[in-house]
C-alpha cells in the first residue's frame, strides 16, 4: 500500500545509487552542497555514477512497502537554487526512495567518529540512518558520496 505523506523542507540527492534527503533550516546550506555535489568531478574509482538532483527546497513524501521515497513538486522539478547566482536548471530523477538523512550543522562541528551503526531519525514512521555534516566544509560534497556508499551496510 503507498500512502501519500507531506512536502517537506529539504534536498534531495541521488548519490552511488542511494537518496539522500538533506536537511536543516533555511539558510543552512543545502542547495549550496547540492550545487557542489552536482558539480565536482568525481574519478570513477571514488562515485560510481555522477550524482544527480532529486529536488531541492521541497520533497513531496511517500510511503510504500516500509520505505519512504521523495520527488519534487511539479513547479519546481529540475530547479537548483544557486544564492547570488538565481534559479538554475539541472537534470533530474523523478524520484527517489530515501536511504539515509544528513542533517545540516553549518555553525557547529559535528560528532569526530558518529556512532556506528548511525543514528537514527523517524520520518513518517520509517527509521532511517541521520548523521550530522557541516556543509560549507571543503570536503562535504566528497563526505556525502561516502555517506551513501555507508548507507544499508
Amino acid at each position: 500500500m503507498t500512502k501519500a505523506g507531506p512536502n517537506i523542507h529539504a534536498t534531495l540527492l541521488y548519490i552511488e545509487k542511494k537518496g539522500l534527503l538533506l536537511t536543516g533550516p533555511s539558510g543552512a546550506g543545502k542547495s549550496d552542497l547540492a550545487l557542489r555535489v552536482l558539480t565536482t568531478h568525481f574519478s570513477n574509482s571514488f562515485c560510481a555514477a555522477p550524482p544527480e538532483l532529486v529536488t531541492d527546497d521541497q520533497v513531496i513524501l511517500r510511503q510504500s512497502q516500509g520505505k519512504l521515497y521523495g520527488r519534487p513538486p511539479e513547479a519546481i522539478k529540475g530547479l537548483l537554487e544557486v544564492r547570488g547566482v538565481g534559479i538554475c536548471h539541472f537534470p533530474n530523477r523523478e524520484e527517489s526512495q530515501i536511504h539515509g538523512v544528513i542533517a545540516l550543522t553549518p555553525n557547529q562541528q559535528p560528532e569526530r567518529l558518529p556512532s556506528t551503526p548511525f543514528a537514527t531519525i523517524e520520518i513518517e514512521t520509517i527509521c532511517l540512518p541521520t548523521v550530522q555534516l557541516n556543509p560549507f566544509e571543503q570536503s562535504a560534497p566528497q563526505k556525502l558520496v561516502l555517506l551513501a556508499q555507508n548507507f544499508g551496510k
